[in-house]
């Protein structure tokens, strides 16, 4: 076997170090399957055996090439962990800017008869959107009239609109992105039959946040092309960012944070008139916000001003403050470590030479959480990881929980997905969680890492049961905001790895093991007194999640358990939780008992 090219993540915001990475990792994954590089450069066209060594050693790959070695992947080990998400991958971290990039093409001879057909499923979804998105993408270069052509396909927006909200607000398959992807770009070419419904999911929608990222998905598009009708649609829109994190059943999650961060600085006056930063500024300084959101938020200020020069005093001296308001609430804050860190995190990008956007190494610290994490990170070295990978994988699993600016947390997973070689990760995740020196706010993290990674097999049943068992026996010692949001993203894992697209009808040890979350953990604990005070409302709201979307369609015993518990919380004092659930029940329940699929409402 050829040596192969060894893979180091300097800079994680670099789009292209994080694909050579999961391309290698797949690749490596077909040396199990005794399937060369050669052979599978042969079956993409090329003549060239060295072609993907250079690729992966300092290349670019194109749009093209990364469908191409999906295609080849899935044709060649179509069971192969990771195979076939790189092109979901490239969309999710350079946007969807092209024809080439699209997941799903249609032959042009086959797109109005595919589009005469409602879609079905899923992928019919996908597909015919991809195909209308394909036609736009087209028509905005013509030269001459396309009225009559432009109107044909925009007929056809409403139906996928709405269901692409539908698949994007689910539980965080590769389809979820994609669809949340492709309704931004849907958007750039038709925001005039698309604003309302964006806007609707988002103000009604139980599960509306995640349409945040459709909307930073149109941003990133059009932030270079002047366009004023989406920079005034935006900037509206964003208005009510604030108020609908209140009612958010995942303010955590910090979609409307990445948005802001997006936002180019031209959009907004400077100084104190520029209302981006209030936003970022107002959440970095919330006490009631999570960890995550305050650190997200305050790394957000740096980055925006990081590219422009007139900004970066400001941004500098917002730092500082926040510094020093982190340094001081730690002296009494519950999550007294986290604060530390974000503060640590903030000085080390401040006073860096070179100054970067981000950490990209971290700062000394000797606290014990940080050492729990850098063991897990070292274990790495013992997993059944190639050589010229763990060098990559210890990087991207350290930013999955140390790095304190979101977006690039969640690229750092994105990778790592996509690179298939998820089972040692979820080996140092359950060593975190398990870890006598670990934090709350930290097993909040890696409790959404484990739920992102989406390897739905029985041992990550079994560490999410833990998990639950765990966070509900320290919530009802101490209800605090931080025991608060650990149990909520213990369920909400729950609920994003064995939700929908699980199939749960099978029974299994998986099955059996959520059944049990539900019985020992869900339903004691919606008739929990604890649950009626308004700062554990937060699990509420995942409570319902979970129920949601792990409902067995197979089982009618697990239905009704499903649907008894949604119904005593329709009941709960908190607004959101009461029509959260009702509107489940209506969702995802049929009227003989048994489970709706998600497209069959």
């Amino acid at each position: 076997m050829p040596e192969r090219v060894r893979q180091v993540i300097a800079d994680v915001g670099e789009a292209e170090q994080l694909i050579r990475f999961a391309a290698a990792a797949q690749l490596a994954r077909l040396d199990d399957e005794h399937i060369s590089q050669r052979v599978v450069a042969q079956a993409m066209g090329r003549t060239d055996a060295a072609f993907l060594s250079r690729l992966l050693r300092t290349g670019h790959f194109t749009d093209k090439q990364l469908k191409e070695l999906d295609e080849v992947i899935v044709a060649l080990a179509p069971q192969m962990p990771g195979a076939g998400t790189l092109s979901s991958l490239n969309i999710r971290l350079r946007g969807l800017a092209h024809r080439d990039a699209l997941v799903a093409q249609v032959p042009c001879s086959w797109t109005w008869e595919l589009l005469a057909d409602p879609p079905v499923t899923e992928f019919d979804v996908l597909t015919q959107s991809s195909a209308v998105l394909s036609i736009f993408m087209i028509l905005s270069k013509a030269k001459k009239k396309v009225g009559d052509t432009r109107n044909r396909a925009a007929g056809k927006l409403t139906g996928l609109v709405k269901q692409l909200i539908l698949i994007g607000c689910t539980p965080p398959t590769a389809r979820n992105t994609d669809a949340l992807v492709i309704l931004g770009s849907l958007a750039k070419y038709s925001l005039r039959e698309t604003s309302d419904l964006i806007q609707d999911a988002l103000a009604s929608q139980p599960l509306g946040f995640r349409v945040w990222r459709a909307v930073t998905n149109l941003v990133q598009l059009t932030k270079n092309e002047k366009d004023e009708q989406v920079e005034k649609w935006v900037t509206d829109l964003f208005k009510e960012a604030a108020p609908l994190r209140e009612k958010s059943i995942y303010p955590g999650r910090s979609l409307d944070l990445e948005l802001a961060i997006t936002i180019p600085g031209e959009w907004t006056p400077r100084g104190e008139e520029d209302w981006v930063r209030a936003f970022l500024l107002s959440r970095a300084r919330d006490t009631n916000a999570t960890i995550r959101e305050r650190g997200t938020a305050a790394h957000g200020l740096w980055e925006r001003a990081f590219f422009d020069a007139k900004s970066l005093p400001a941004a500098k001296g917002d730092l500082h403050e926040l510094i020093a308001t982190f340094s001081s609430e730690a002296e009494t804050h519950e999550s007294a470590a986290g604060l530390r860190w974000v503060a640590a995190t903030l000085r080390a990008v401040l006073e860096g030479q070179p100054q970067t956007r981000f950490c990209n190494t971290w700062p000394p610290c000797e606290e014990p959480w940080f050492q729990a994490v850098r063991r897990a990170a070292e274990g790495l070295e013992e997993a059944d990881i190639p050589g010229h990978l763990q060098s990559a994988f210890k990087t991207l699993f350290e930013h999955s929980l140390l790095q304190n600016a979101g977006v690039v947390r969640r690229q750092a997973l994105d990778a790592l997905v996509a690179s298939g070689w998820t089972q040692p990760i979820v080996n140092a995740l359950d060593s975190v969680l398990r870890s006598e020196d670990s934090e709350s706010w930290l097993r909040s993290r890696a409790l959404f890492a484990l739920g992102f990674l989406q390897q739905r097999d029985g041992e990550v049943a079994t560490v999410l049961a833990d998990a639950c068992r765990s966070a509900y026996t320290r919530f009802l010692s101490s209800s605090s905001a931080a025991l608060v949001a650990e149990l909520h993203s213990a369920l909400f894992a729950v609920g994003d790895c064995f939700g929908v697209g699980f199939r749960a009808g099978e029974e299994n040890a998986v099955t059996r093991t959520i059944r049990r979350i539900k019985e020992d953990i869900l339903r004691p604990l919606v008739c929990e007194e604890k649950m009626q005070h308004v700062g554990s409302w937060p699990v509420a709201r995942a409570a319902v999640y979970m129920l949601t979307f792990t409902a067995e369609a197979a089982r009618r015993s697990d239905s009704s358990s499903s649907r008894e518990l949604l119904k005593i919380l329709t009941s709960h004092p908190d607004a959101v939780t009461q029509s959260f659930s009702a509107w489940a029940l209506a969702f995802r329940f049929a009227e003989d008992g048994g489970v709706r699929p998600v497209l069959g409402t």
